[in-house]
């Protein structure tokens, strides 16, 4: 098993990435001296409001922190390692194939 610093496990290091780069993980440690958030919890980047599940947090950061999430969406628009399509194990599978 490959676990996660937010508490979930996967069954291979490919799905460990993929939850990492998709940003499903939002685990931030706590500050020194404060209790760590619930492993469900996922924190706002730019405010103290936490969400019960990531899609909820990201409407938050949309509606709440437009010029942040607009800066999100460049810099990983601008760093294409950020963003890729293929699994390294796909990428290996289509180069053997050239």
């Amino acid at each position: 098993m490959f676990p996660c610093k937010c508490g979930k496990e996967f069954a291979t290091e490919a799905g460990l990435k993929a939850h990492i780069r998709r940003r499903y993980c939002r685990y931030r440690p706590p500050p020194v001296g404060e209790a760590a958030p619930a492993v469900d919890t996922h924190i706002c980047t730019y405010c103290p409001r936490e969400f019960p599940s990531y899609p909820g947090l990201r409407q938050h950061v949309r509606q709440a922190h437009p010029g942040e999430y607009n800066d999100e969406l460049i810099k990983e628009a601008e760093d294409p390692k950020e963003r890729t399509r293929w699994s390294d194990a796909e990428m290996i599978a289509m180069a053997k194939h050239e």
